[in-house]
């Protein structure tokens, strides 16, 4: 069975396939923006005002914060969520100010800094050395260019990742990314790990697995607020370039700034980026393409799950609620681990496990790691949604082999996507190509 029929019966269940949902509206005539200035000092005075909030009485403190968004003349709305760890302000030429609350933020690298009681931040996630594999059936082979390459299997994307960190350097205890780009290079993919700068999410494209580890940002129905991820680039206030000017016009840029719940610590604006970005600056993904999306709510975004699968984003998967820092990471490189057949990151099992396919992950693998004291985020679950394509691999998976001396030749049984054709099959035994006979999605015939 292919890997597009094996996913669909799971697609058709109500509780892993939705529909698309409709996207909030385009700016389809640029706004204009206010001067930056103008703009850099409101954000200048909300900054300075959360700053120095006692941190005693969290509900009365938020009233507070609504109360001097709206004493601005250029703030045209200012409303909370339910629990208060969510404001939306609406500047008067409709950029986006976002405000939330970062309970479980790490704390300060400052050791002067003021803290108020509070529970400890969640531990760091745990990290370790890759161990060196020898996979006998392998990706089709890697041209000398680092660019990515047409033609993988279907089912397995290409080998190009893109894995970016827009979280800052508050976070770095937890960031899973050296984990998780040492992991796909050991299993012969290449690509790039950085920032997510706006610079950098302005070249999205073309990738077989592109992982973002930042805050997302839920939009607001009440005032028709759109969702957005947040940057690594800091606010630019009166400094501000064109280009930036031309994206707040046409709504693809919010700003961003951390309520830090229990450290007195100066919050650091940032931009955000909108559905209308993303469908803007990046290309389509790859074919049978892996989106990851390590954020608060980041499967919930539907304007922006929207956009992706007409970017040609194969399955996506985030998270359905707010998150810890380290367990969310720690949950990360536990799926890869199982995708990529790597064998580090616990709980380690006996004997050590086959590259799986990401539904058996998540049928199989995350709920009982979850039951066993790992993977322990509370508050949100994984899941995932699918769009175009039939992404089911990171790297192919034999699952046994048997040798028939009649006519003589190995056949080897697992998943493997469909026929990468001629010049593009490899299956070695201690690092010496064999010749393919036939190759199916579930079974290699290799001659004697």
């Amino acid at each position: 069975m292919g890997f597009g029929a094996l996913f669909a019966t799971a697609d058709a269940g109500a509780t892993i396939f939705l529909p698309l949902i409709v996207r909030s509206p385009a700016v389809e005539e640029p706004r204009d923006v206010m001067p930056a200035e103008v703009r850099a000092a409101v954000v200048d005075d909300i900054t300075d005002f959360i700053e120095n909030l006692p941190r005693e009485d969290f509900e009365a403190e938020t009233a507070q914060i609504l109360a001097r968004l709206q004493a601005h003349a250029e703030i045209e709305t200012a409303v909370a969520d339910d629990t208060g760890g969510m404001i939306w302000a609406t500047f008067s030429d409709g950029v986006t100010l976002y405000i939330f609350d970062e309970e479980h933020a790490p704390p300060p690298e400052d050791p002067t800094a003021q803290r108020a009681p509070s529970p400890a931040s969640s531990p760091p996630g745990t990290a370790g050395p890759v161990p060196a594999a020898a996979p006998e059936v392998l990706l089709p082979a890697m041209p000398g260019s680092s660019a990515p390459v047409a033609g993988p299997p279907s089912g397995v994307p290409n080998f190009w990742y893109r894995l970016l960190d827009g979280l800052g350097p508050g976070y770095r205890n937890t960031n899973p990314i050296p984990d998780i780009q040492a992991m796909l290079d050991e299993a012969g993919y290449r690509g790039f790990a950085g920032d997510a700068s706006l610079t950098a999410l302005r070249h999205v494209g073309n990738d077989g697995v592109f992982y973002l580890r930042t805050h997302g940002l839920p939009g607001n129905q009440e005032t028709g607020r759109p969702a957005a991820f947040s940057t690594s680039t800091l606010y630019k206030g009166e400094f501000e370039t064109d280009l930036i000017a031309a994206d707040y016009a046409y709504g693809r840029l919010g700003l961003m700034l951390i309520r830090y719940r229990w450290y007195r610590r100066r919050p650091e604006p940032a931009y955000a980026i909108t559905d209308a970005f993303i469908d803007r600056y990046w290309g389509n993904f790859a074919d049978n393409s892996l989106v990851y999306f390590d954020a608060c709510h980041g499967i919930t975004l539907d304007p922006i799950i929207d956009v992706l699968r007409q970017k040609n984003a194969s399955v996506i998967m985030g998270w359905n609620g707010r998150l810890r820092p380290g367990p969310a990471q720690d949950t990360s490189r536990f799926v890869f681990d199982r995708l990529l057949g790597a064998n580090v990151f616990p709980p380690r099992e006996d004997p050590p496990q086959r590259p799986f396919d990401y539904f058996s992950v998540f049928d199989a693998h995350i709920g009982p790691a979850r039951d066993h004291g790992h993977c322990p985020v509370e508050e949100s679950t994984l899941e995932f949604r699918t769009g175009p394509g039939s992404f089911g691999l990171l790297v192919p998976s034999i699952k046994r082999m048997e040798i028939r001396e009649e006519p003589e030749e190995l056949i080897i049984h697992g998943l493997f996507g469909t026929d990468p054709g001629d010049g593009q099959r490899q299956v070695t035994v201690q690092g010496e190509p064999l010749p393919v006979d036939t190759w199916t999605e579930d079974e290699i015939t290799v001659a004697g």
